[in-house]
C-alpha cells in the first residue's frame, strides 16, 4: 500500500502548491455560491412565481456542472486524489458501506434531536432565517433542494476539493491517520462555517468530519454524497412526520430520541467494525502500512 509520503507529488510539496490548492479551493467555493446566486436571481426575474427553493435547486444544479468542471480540472495535479483511487481501501464490500451510510445517518438524526433542545433556550435569528427560506416550497421542492442537489454541490465543493485539498497538504508533512484526521476537521470546519448560524455549524462540523472519513475509507465520492442525500432526507421526515411534531413539544421525549438514536448507532459502528476485521482487504492492509 502506498504510504503517506509516497504519493506522486508529496515529496515536492512547496509554499507555491499550497497556495495554489487552497486558492483553488477559495475559487470553488465562490464559484459554487457566485453562480448559484446569480442562477437564482436570473430564474426569479424568468420565473416571478417560483419559490426561492426551487430556484435554489435550479442555480445548484448549474453549479454541479460548472463544480465538476472544476474538479476535472483540478484533478490535472493541483489535488492529490490518489486516497480514492490507489492502495487497499479500509471498506471495499457493499455491506459495509451500508453500515457506514446507516451510522452516519443515525448519527445526523440524534444530533437533530439534541440541537432541538438547545434551539428552544438559545436564539439564532440566522438559523430562524434560513429555515424559513429553506422550507418555503411544497414538499417536492424541498427535497428536490435538499435532497437531491445540495448534497451534490456540498460534497463536490468540501470533499471532493476542501477536504483532498488539505489531504494532500497535510500528507507531505504528517503520518497518514494524522492527515486524515486534520484533514476531516478542517474541511468540517469550512462546511459548517459556510452554513452562517450556530446550530447548522454544530451539526455540519460533526457529520462533515463522519462524511471526509466516509469519502477517504470507501475512496468513492459517492459514499458521502449517498449519506448526505439520506441524511437530508431524514431531517425533512422529521419536519413533517406526526411523531415528531408530537415529540418536539417535550424536551424529555427529544433527549430519549436522540439517546435511543445514538445507542443504536453504536450498534451499527459495532456492525461495521466486526465487518472490517472479516474483510479480507484489511489483512493485507495492515501488512502493507
Amino acid at each position: 500500500m502506498l504510504s503517506h509520503n509516497n504519493y506522486p507529488g508529496m515529496q515536492t510539496m512547496t509554499k507555491k502548491r499550497v497556495a495554489a490548492i487552497i486558492g483553488f479551493a477559495v475559487i470553488a467555493f465562490v464559484l459554487y455560491n457566485v453562480v448559484a446566486g446569480g442562477a437564482v436571481v436570473v430564474a426569479k426575474f424568468i420565473w416571478p412565481d417560483a419559490s426561492y427553493t426551487l430556484l435554489s435547486s435550479i442555480g445548484g444544479a448549474i453549479s454541479i456542472i460548472v463544480l465538476i468542471a472544476w474538479n476535472s480540472f483540478l484533478g490535472a495535479g493541483t489535488i492529490d486524489r490518489s486516497f480514492a483511487t490507489r492502495g487497499i481501501r479500509i471498506i471495499r464490500s457493499t455491506k459495509n458501506i451500508v453500515l457506514l451510510i446507516v451510522f452516519v445517518v443515525l448519527i445526523s438524526m440524534a444530533l437533530n434531536s439534541l440541537l432541538e433542545i438547545m434551539t428552544s433556550y438559545v436564539k439564532d435569528d440566522a438559523f430562524t432565517k434560513i429555515s424559513k427560506i429553506l422550507f418555503e416550497g411544497s414538499i417536492w421542492e424541498i427535497a428536490l433542494s435538499s435532497v437531491a442537489v445540495a448534497p451534490i454541490c456540498e460534497e463536490l465543493v468540501f470533499r471532493s476539493i476542501f477536504y483532498a485539498g488539505f489531504r494532500t497538504i497535510f500528507a507531505s508533512r504528517l503520518k497518514k491517520k494524522s492527515a486524515v484526521i486534520l484533514s476531516a476537521v478542517f474541511s468540517a470546519a469550512c462546511f459548517g462555517f459556510a452554513h452562517m448560524n450556530a446550530y447548522q455549524f454544530i451539526y455540519a462540523f460533526a457529520v462533515g468530519i463522519l462524511l471526509a472519513l466516509a469519502y477517504e475509507y470507501s475512496g468513492r465520492l459517492i459514499v458521502p454524497i449517498i449519506i448526505h442525500m439520506v441524511a437530508n432526507g431524514a431531517s425533512i421526515i422529521r419536519t413533517f412526520a406526526p411523531y415528531y411534531q408530537r415529540i418536539s413539544t417535550s424536551h424529555l421525549n427529544l433527549l430519549i430520541d436522540g439517546i435511543v438514536i445514538f445507542a443504536v448507532a453504536a450498534v451499527v459502528l459495532l456492525l461495521f467494525v466486526r465487518g472490517r476485521k472479516n474483510d479480507p482487504d484489511m489483512a493485507m492492509r495492515d501488512q502493507n502500512s
